[in-house]
C-alpha cells in the first residue's frame, strides 16, 4: 500500500493535516471564520493565530458564480 502523505517529519504532515481539516469546516460553514470556530470548539480568536500559524489567508470570500 502506498503512503498516504509525502512529508518527512511529523510537524509539516500534522500542519498540512490541519490545513485541509480547517478548510473543509471553513467550506461546510460557508466561509463562516464564527461558525467554522464554533463547529471546531474553538474561540474566534483561537481560530485566527491557527490560520495565522499556518499561513492560511486571514480573509476567505465564497465564490458566486451567474448562472445563465
Amino acid at each position: 500500500m502506498g503512503r498516504l502523505y509525502s512529508h518527512n517529519s511529523l510537524k509539516e504532515a500534522k500542519e498540512q493535516f490541519e490545513i485541509m481539516f480547517i478548510n473543509d469546516v471553513l467550506q461546510d460553514n460557508e466561509y463562516s471564520l464564527r461558525k467554522s470556530a464554533e463547529t471546531l470548539g474553538m474561540h474566534y480568536s483561537g481560530l485566527h493565530r491557527k490560520m495565522n500559524h499556518l499561513g492560511m489567508p486571514k480573509v476567505y470570500k465564497k465564490v458566486i458564480r451567474d448562472e445563465k
